[in-house]
């Protein structure tokens, strides 16, 4: 198969990620990649702004309790690649992603709850040269860790704890997956997983697990 060719930029990202969550997947690929299926915490209380952070401020403290172990060796529950597994193998256990190309320096293969960015490479013939899973990205209404990606970041707050680090659109200017975005970011021994807005009080676009 002759893979589609996009060139992606980071003003792109936010597109590919929403398109993994706007169409269903397929009956092969419903088997093979599971959405993870967290109850919805729309309901949560606000935090109490005595207690939010202020702008690049950092808590170094890590949550060690409110986010499962599998977060701690690269895993997502549902999903059966995580980080630092090997690119091998991949597209015969999960099918043939909706879209595959380069960004980041490596290959990254789009499924419909979930993108794997990686350092693989493809071939003349467009086949990947394997490599090793570095991060995994999550558009809206997918779950990561027991956050929906389109909750705001007060309630995300609530529900991962205050152990996190704001970043500006200044400070990720340069940053290929979020430049011009607010950020939050929480270290998870040697993960990080990040939450994106366009806006410091809106609903959040995108989330982030890769390794630091």
């Amino acid at each position: 198969m002759k893979w589609r060719s996009l060139a992606i930029t980071s003003a792109m990202l936010a597109a590919l990620l929403s398109a993994c969550s706007s169409e269903p997947p397929s009956e092969d690929q419903t088997q093979n990649v599971n959405t993870v299926n967290i109850e919805n915490n729309d309901s949560a209380p606000a935090v109490d702004p005595a207690n939010e952070q202020g702008e690049g401020e950092t808590d170094a403290g890590q949550s060690t309790d409110r986010f499962p172990a599998g977060a701690y060796e690269g895993k997502v529950e549902g999903i059966a690649y995580g980080l630092g597994d090997l690119t091998e193998g991949i597209t015969e256990e999960l099918g043939e992603p909706d879209q595959m190309d380069y960004f980041a320096g490596g290959v990254y293969l789009s499924y419909p709850n979930v993108v794997f960015f990686s350092d693989a490479e493809l071939d003349g013939e467009n086949n990947i040269v394997d490599g090793t899973i570095k991060g995994m990205g999550f558009g809206t209404d997918n779950s990561l860790f027991g956050v929906t990606i389109g909750q705001p970041f007060e309630e995300i707050a609530v529900v991962l704890g205050d152990g996190y680090t704001m970043h500006t659109p200044d400070e990720n200017v340069n940053n290929e997956f979020y430049a011009g975005m607010w950020s939050m970011e929480y270290r998870v021994g040697e993960y990080a997983v990040i939450f994106t807005a366009e806006e410091e009080n809106g609903p959040t676009n995108a989330a982030y697990y890769e390794e630091t």
